[in-house]
């Protein structure tokens, strides 16, 4: 059931049922609604988390082919906090919390971490509400679902705390460690197989007996030192086991690469099944069924953003017939019509001899993959997609090395701790990025319009918008964070767009241009021993090598929009 949330300071959610019910409490800023379990629920959480104060989860919650002897509120926080919400969560039980605590249940143990509060019942709802709950940040979130939620993080915690025992050994005499030890390595093996139960129980057998074995042996030779490594050893052989019986379960999707693929494919039954496993790596896709799709794509990407092009080797109609432009074709025709940085991959079950003729014809290097191992095999899909990241990767950093001068690439010590190729990566991979560069944007065309206005003697009611083009990042460490860098950092990709659109639109000489950016007027010709030093070490530009080829892909875009701007005013 959905309820209409109200625009009020606080709202406590109560996630229970009919027997808990209570009144709707008003206060001045305060409104308790309870909310019995259901999809809508969730989304009310999860699409208004900024209304939220706090969750009120009743352990004993029952729904659906739930009781209340399965304890699905633990389940409930479980999902609430995979979907990210950050809000503290106190969870109601008519159990005492030493029952969770000591219980092997792996769910129970987020009682362990901040965020998380537990309440006996029977409770008064009013002391509930009057009480003080901290949420929690993302980086804590991000260790919870990694430790708590998830089996990789779950087997880790397992055996640190085997680990942490084995380390003890010396406070044990002789005769009683050998016989604990045992005892110690069976229950971990036990909340394993009771955490999940895809494990092959046979397997894990074998892994445990030898652990047992191994560390007979240690104790016989009196080498303490390798206990760590044996249990390092036996996690190892869990996991393997583990993802060779699932592999879809040890992945993560936390990791989202900042470019992308464009697959072309003819099966699209194909197409998305390679699309999803790029997905559930981190990579974004796009897909393509033949040369047309592909070249609007490419057209439409004006940031760059695609970075690695996959084509399958041999592409059909719906006909069934040999589409004009095969795989290997598409890969030649994108090399000579487009100016990009890219890698290029095929998939083939045919000779690829096309492809080697390709490569030797136009110098450009094309990985070649075995469909049927890339699509048939896990293990044939990871090396597969681990040269795709590495790719990507490598394109990526070109794109945001593409300006030459040592600020770029070396940095400048004496003014900056940083080469301005790491500011500008992280510049990109803001989550702010597109407000950002629309910002750049406007305030630089604002600037450079405004200086047109005035060469071309028009009239022009604005007033120009002077920036501390001098200040320069610096090198302050202690007092300068990484965020307040990228911001300083912005201005100066303010001032790259100003110059080189005065120099290319407007034909002022660096003089000239030196002087609006110190003026915010057109004026004389200046020249000052700083011109160079402002244009090459300060804003990383070279009018002579970086125009227009060596331009960012946002900029060279900005840069069209503006010479359609500038021509409209004559």
């Amino acid at each position: 059931m959905a309820y209409e949330i109200p625009s009020i300071m606080q709202i406590n959610y109560f996630f229970g049922e009919d027997g808990l019910r209570t009144d709707e409490k008003n206060t001045e800023n305060q409104k308790s609604v309870m909310v019995q379990w259901s999809e809508d629920a969730i989304q009310i959480l999860t699409s208004e988390i900024s209304k939220l104060d706090r969750v009120f989860i009743l352990a004993e919650l029952s729904f659906e082919y739930q009781n209340a002897s399965t304890f699905f509120g633990f389940e409930l926080v479980r999902e609430l906090r995979q979907k990210k919400v950050l809000n503290p969560i106190i969870i109601m039980s008519f159990f005492p919390k030493s029952f969770f605590i000591t219980n092997r249940n792996q769910n129970f143990a987020i009682l362990k971490t901040p965020g998380h509060y537990f309440v006996q019942l029977p409770a008064l709802m009013n002391d509930l509400v009057a009480g003080e709950y901290e949420g929690i940040d993302k980086l804590t979130l991000m260790d919870i679902n990694r430790h708590i939620f998830s089996l990789e993080g779950h087997l880790e915690e397992i055996f640190h705390g085997l680990k942490n025992f084995v380390l003890s050994w010396s406070q044990y005499p002789e005769n009683t460690f050998e016989a604990k030890l045992k005892s110690e390595i069976r229950m971990a093996f036990s909340k394993v197989n009771d955490y999940s139960n895809d494990y092959n129980r046979i397997v894990m057998e074998v892994i445990e007996q030898e652990l047992i074995t191994n560390f007979q042996e240690e104790i016989t030779s009196g080498n303490p030192r390798n206990f760590p490594m044996l249990i390092d050893n036996a996690l190892n052989d869990l996991k393997k086991n583990y993802s060779q019986e699932n592999p879809q379960e040890l992945k993560t999707n936390t990791v989202r690469y900042p470019w992308k693929v464009l697959y072309v494919e003819d099966e699209l039954n194909i197409a998305e099944i390679i699309k999803q496993k790029l997905f559930e790596r981190g990579i974004p896709c796009e897909l393509a069924v033949n040369y047309n799709q592909t070249l609007e794509i490419l057209k439409s990407d004006k940031l760059n953003e695609i970075t690695v092009v996959i084509c399958d080797y041999r592409l059909l109609d719906e006909n069934g017939s040999w589409q004009k432009e095969q795989g290997y074709k598409i890969i030649e025709l994108i090399n000579m019509k487009f100016n990009k940085l890219l890698s290029f991959f095929s998939l083939s079950s045919f000779d690829d001899s096309a492809l080697l003729f390709i490569q030797q014809e136009y110098k450009i290097k094309v990985r070649s993959y075995p469909k049927t191992d890339v699509i048939n095999s896990e293990e044939g899909f990871n090396i597969f997609a681990k040269k795709i990241i590495e790719e990507g990767d490598k394109v990526f950093d070109q794109i945001c090395s593409v300006p030459k001068h040592k600020v770029w690439t070396t940095g400048y010590l004496k003014k900056f701790d940083k080469p301005f190729s790491y500011y500008y990566r992280h510049h990109r991979l803001a989550i702010d990025f597109a407000n950002a560069d629309k910002n750049i944007a406007e305030k630089a065309a604002l600037f450079v319009l405004q200086i047109a206005h005035q060469k071309y003697r028009l009239e022009n009611d604005g007033e120009t918008e002077l920036y501390s083009f001098q200040e320069g990042i610096g090198n302050d460490k202690k007092s300068t964070t990484l965020k307040e860098k990228i911001e300083k950092f912005r201005i100066k990709l303010i001032g790259r767009r100003i110059s080189f659109a005065l120099y290319t639109l407007l034909s002022l000489k660096k003089g000239q241009i030196y002087w609006a950016l110190k003026t915010g007027t057109l004026g004389r010709d200046d020249e000052s021993n700083t011109i160079n030093q402002l244009f090459t070490t300060y804003l990383g530009l070279s009018f002579e090598k970086d125009i227009p080829n060596r331009l960012f892909p946002e900029e060279r875009e900005w840069l069209e929009q503006m010479e359609l701007k500038v021509k409209s005013l004559l």
